[in-house]
């Protein structure tokens, strides 16, 4: 930390701060690398996990919210929401 006094009242703090050079880490972005199928097929291993929420499915594959909701409108014969808005989940239908 470096002080600079100027001649009036008042004193500026002066932070010096490095550029690192080291690389900036790249997420995992697989949106561009998994398809349509292999993103359905993995909604509906977490659907039969109980762990499906789409907006956080949608950070992790790297896709756009909409997309999912593309997936999901394409799987409604194999999977349902059961419940309220917010505290419902995603359920596998029943093959009868």
């Amino acid at each position: 930390m470096k002080f600079k006094f100027i001649n009036t009242k008042f004193f500026s703090v002066i932070f010096n701060r490095r550029v690192l050079n080291e690389p900036v880490k790249e997420e995992k972005n697989v949106g561009k690398n998994v398809g349509k199928n292999e993103r359905q097929t993995l909604i509906l291993k977490k659907v039969k996990n109980g762990t499906f929420n789409q907006r956080v499915f949608a950070l992790e594959m790297g896709v756009d919210v909409k997309t999912v909701e593309r997936d999901v409108e394409d799987l409604k014969d194999k999977i349902e929401f059961v419940g309220a808005k917010k505290s419902g989940k995603w359920r596998i239908k029943n093959e009868n």
